[in-house]
């Protein structure tokens, strides 16, 4: 059921009449009897609900597969909502765990799901997990949430007792007189502006990207409730997440898709995968300034060609569906081997699972007057100026602490994928030269003068240059379906490589 929830955040993975079904998935399952949970809670805090709180009350008020919840009073009056975990919770998921991990190994080993690798989806799936099995983690996210909510009264966020909580209970401010997402469509209300709050969903989750730099990243509707007064309230922070250095060049997409300026995205996408195209060419040119003149050269013309089939891509979602513009900029930049940073896919996933909970609540929802909404109040020099002075993050290492015990195995998890996803962006590099190379009489022209003035410079170097080419000419006799432009690449590749090892005195240390 939990995975099902965090499928439905996965549109890049399921169809999106999929993902619109899980959206509609409820948690709730019966509840366990309360003497069991009154045993975890015993364990927890060293003491009966009865003799903790003033009153509390043993009948659920919601029951899913991690816990159950309850309301009760503290001994000051205040109404809290207590979450007790099911017990034996953490020993059932790291059982599920195994089967899954097994399970994704069969399924990607036969490319059952051609598309994506499930045993990425199952360690995304395992790392958040774990984190939500642990409460005081989701007690201190929420309580940072909170603490910046404080400036912005639309959004309602559950005030956090971290000292009241543990590890396996959490107790926050008891939210009433609302109604969970997931039951507008069955529950109409009057003193709930829903269209007013669809928008609301986008703006809000914007705002916490940008502004906070930190953000909620499970919008399940059973996750969120609307209030009076177009009020919005978010539950559940076992999953956020946390803006990265490159804030701005993202916000700039965004910028260029309420603008519906296919150039101005595609500049900006192709910013991400600038650092790792360049990086792949100097190793290749770049030794003397001589060189360096020549990469930027070739440089320059690539960027040209990629960001020219950028914009026609981005065009043709454009002249298709606005709608979809933000999950595809994630296909997009992988056509391109432009490698985004994980916390920015995590936020086009909540914004694409925000889109579609608006679309299905609020029919005439347009995500451009959504994407506008934050732009009118936040211009690109206001955020950027915000970003600067970091004044949210210093309440991230306030309430985090660097003092507290890292989960390292989660992590190490989480960055073994990055590290794969980054190293197989900068494998396949090579594969899109050879074809832009191919493509573009104008590149191959580069490339040529570029290897006159090589051989020029290096007359050695045209011995090899001859070898390899003589080798090239034997294969396509051989094989006449070779491709002439790939193996003129290869060749100067081959010859570059090898006037750089046989033809350069090594630099002497002293």
């Amino acid at each position: 059921m939990r995975l099902g929830q965090i499928l439905a955040l996965r549109q890049d993975f399921l169809s999106y009449r999929y993902t619109q079904e899980l959206l509609k998935l409820s948690t709730q399952i019966p509840p366990l009897p309360y003497f069991q949970m009154q045993k975890v809670f015993i364990k927890e805090k060293g003491m009966a609900t009865e003799s903790f709180f003033a009153e509390f009350n043993s009948q659920p008020v919601a029951s899913t597969p991690l816990a159950q919840v309850y309301k009760a009073y503290l001994k000051d009056g205040t109404k809290v909502a207590v979450k007790i975990q099911r017990p034996e919770t953490k020993q059932v998921f790291e059982e599920d765990f195994k089967a899954m991990i097994f399970l994704a190994f069969i399924a990607d080993l036969f490319r059952i799901f051609s598309r994506v690798h499930l045993q990425e989806i199952v360690s995304e799936f395992i790392c958040w997990s774990k984190y939500e099995l642990d409460f005081t983690i989701e007690s201190r996210n929420g309580y940072i949430i909170y603490k910046h909510s404080e400036e912005h009264p639309r959004t309602v966020v559950p005030r956090q007792y971290l000292e009241l909580s543990s590890s396996r209970v959490l107790i926050q401010e008891f939210i009433e007189n609302g109604i969970f997402v997931n039951n507008l469509l069955q529950q109409k209300r009057d003193d709930i502006e829903i269209d007013k709050l669809s928008y609301y969903l986008v703006f809000d989750v914007m705002r916490q990207y940008f502004i906070d730099g930190f953000f909620h990243a499970d919008p399940h509707p059973t996750n969120l409730i609307f209030l009076p007064e177009a009020k919005l309230v978010y539950l559940d922070f076992g999953i956020v997440g946390k803006s990265e250095s490159k804030r701005m060049p993202y916000l700039k997409i965004l910028y260029g898709i309420a603008t519906k300026n296919a150039d101005y995205i595609a500049e900006h996408l192709f910013e991400f995968g600038e650092e790792l195209i360049g990086q792949e060419l100097k190793n290749f040119f770049v030794r003397t300034k001589k060189e360096r003149e020549n990469f930027e050269k070739i440089s320059g013309k690539i960027k040209e060609f990629i960001i020219k089939d950028l914009r026609e891509d981005i065009m043709k979602v454009i002249n298709k569906d606005m709608n979809i513009l933000i999950l595809n900029i994630k296909k997009i930049s992988e056509k391109y081997n432009i490698y985004l940073p994980r916390e920015i896919i995590l936020h086009l996933r909540t914004m694409a699972a925000l889109n579609a909970i608006a679309l299905e609540i609020s029919p005439g929802f347009d995500i451009i007057k959504a994407l506008n909404l934050f732009f009118n109040k936040y211009n690109l020099e206001e955020v950027e100026r915000l970003t600067k002075e970091g004044v949210h993050e210093e309440l991230h290492t306030e309430i985090i602490g660097i003092d507290d015990e890292p989960d390292w195995e989660t992590f190490k998890e989480i960055m073994a994928v990055e590290k794969e996803k980054k190293s197989g962006a900068r494998e396949k590099f090579i594969e899109m030269l050879a074809y832009y190379a191919e493509k573009y009489s104008e590149l191959r022209s580069t490339i040529k003068n570029l290897k006159l003035k090589i051989i020029m410079k290096y007359p050695y170097v045209a011995i090899s240059l001859i070898i390899l080419w003589a080798g090239t000419t034997v294969m396509i006799l051989k094989n006449s379906s070779i491709n002439v432009s790939y193996f003129l690449l290869v060749a100067l590749i081959g010859t570059i490589i090898i006037s750089v090892i046989g033809f350069r005195p090594p630099r002497i240390h002293k």
